[in-house]
């Protein structure tokens, strides 16, 4: 009797999560909020059924959320590590966030699109000012208290500051994922952590709330990245970090089929030393994961069609 009932438990789980999938898939079609921690610059406004906001949440760095009423008073405080009560009929979207934190994020753009700065030199800028980050060092141990680049990369990728309510860009989904807008269920159950999904299976919802910049801004800022990407310098090795770096080559060394220049990186092995220090490796490499997987993925193409081997 155990094997049946393990398989009962088992299609009810699968039965549970096509609904769920389902329920969100057509909350966020009608534009609402599906849920999660909001992008920096913007807050979450609960709206009843006749369209008013209820209350306005505002998470705070150090992981309590403020609550506030339509005029913008505070109303009450929710400690961390407890949750707003709400119920199943609750409807929010992203509402834009104190003022303070609204120029944060417009600075961001505007220093990168119009006055040249890097994802450092804006991280830089913002520690110097005394800015605090949006994790703010105390949300876990995994966040620092400084900014760095990988946070300021996500602002200037992240389409919501322009009004765009996009979902399905990762899936924690076990049994059933979104494909071509709609439900479908998994060939196979994938590994931990989450599985990042090709763009053409995102729902995009455009103007879904109240932008923070314009889209000539954005698209800007896209093409900037593109250029940065793929173009060198030729000088990143001579300033900054760079100066000292023992990566003498990094910028310097391209891949001649996708065209990308490689950079820098290390790796901790193993088993620390009986000093207590690690065994840590040095090594060139694309700066994005997906980009050397493109690489392979056409060297086997050119293989396949009789182009050569992959050149070292």
């Amino acid at each position: 009797m155990r094997p049946v009932k393990q398989w009962q438990a088992r299609q009810e789980s699968k039965d549970l999560s096509l609904v769920t999938i389902r329920g969100q898939l057509s909350r966020v079609n009608e534009g609402w909020w599906n849920g999660g921690t909001p992008p920096y610059g913007y807050d979450l406004a609960y709206y009843t059924s006749t369209g008013t906001i209820r209350a306005i949440v505002r998470y705070q760095p150090d992981g309590t959320k403020t609550l506030l009423n339509a005029h913008g008073e505070v109303t009450g405080v929710v400690a961390r590590g407890e949750s707003l009560t709400s119920s199943k009929a609750d409807r929010c979207k992203l509402f834009p966030s104190d003022p303070a934190r609204v120029e944060v994020v417009r600075n961001i753009f505007t220093w990168y699109t119009r006055d040249g700065f890097g994802f450092k030199g804006i991280a830089d800028k913002l520690n110097t000012l005394g800015i605090s980050s949006p994790r703010g060092g105390t949300w876990s141990r995994y966040h620092g208290a400084d900014w760095s680049m990988t946070t300021i990369r996500d602002f200037l990728l992240n389409p919501a500051y322009v009004g765009d309510l996009v979902w399905n860009r990762l899936s924690f989904a076990k049994f059933h994922k979104i494909a071509d807008g709609k439900a479908v269920r998994r060939n196979s159950i994938p590994g931990g952590g989450a599985e990042q999904n090709l763009e053409a299976d995102w729902i995009v919802i455009p103007d879904a709330h109240p932008a923070l910049i314009t889209r000539e801004q954005f698209d800007s800022a896209k093409c900037k990245r593109e250029d940065r990407r793929t173009c060198h310098s030729g000088q990143s090795y001579r300033v900054g970090q760079g100066a000292n770096s023992r990566y003498l080559l990094s910028g310097l060394i391209q891949c001649d089929r996708c065209g990308h220049y490689w950079q820098g990186y290390a790796v901790n092995k193993g088993k620390p030393r009986k000093d207590g220090t690690k065994v840590k490796t040095y090594y060139y490499g694309m700066q994005r994961l997906y980009l050397q997987r493109q690489c392979r993925v056409q060297a086997l193409g050119d293989r396949a069609g009789g182009a050569g081997e992959l050149g070292a």
